[in-house]
């Protein structure tokens, strides 16, 4: 079952190239939610908001990048539930564990020394 739903949508970008000249820029929103097992049901991290992203080059090797929210998000809203952070844990343990299971109790380990 899955944990974490991030979702990407509305992806515009254009490209402009000019001599030595590059402008690349996209627009996009974005989403992310977690899956809640005691309510059965997806809870919000990221709640949608709208960014823009803009890459400036010249002939000189420098470049700019700007990364800035879209005029219709005033505020990025972030969402932490004591529930999350507990599932997040026990997802981050169990995984050490089969990982140490793996490498600790693996019987072929002397066969690849």
């Amino acid at each position: 079952m899955p944990v974490i739903e991030l979702t990407l949508q509305q992806v515009l970008g254009t490209m402009l190239l000019s001599g030595k000249k590059m402008r690349l820029s996209t627009k996009s929103f974005l989403n992310c939610s977690f899956f809640n097992p005691l309510p059965s049901r997806w809870e919000p991290i990221i709640e949608k908001f709208g960014f823009e992203f803009e890459l400036l080059s010249n002939e000189n090797p420098k470049q700019s990048l700007i990364f800035s929210m879209d005029e219709n998000f005033e505020i990025l809203n972030i969402n932490l539930s004591e529930q999350m952070v507990r599932g997040f844990f026990i997802i981050i343990l169990i995984q050490f564990i089969l990982v140490g299971d793996i490498l600790f109790n693996d019987n072929n380990m002397e066969d690849r020394l």
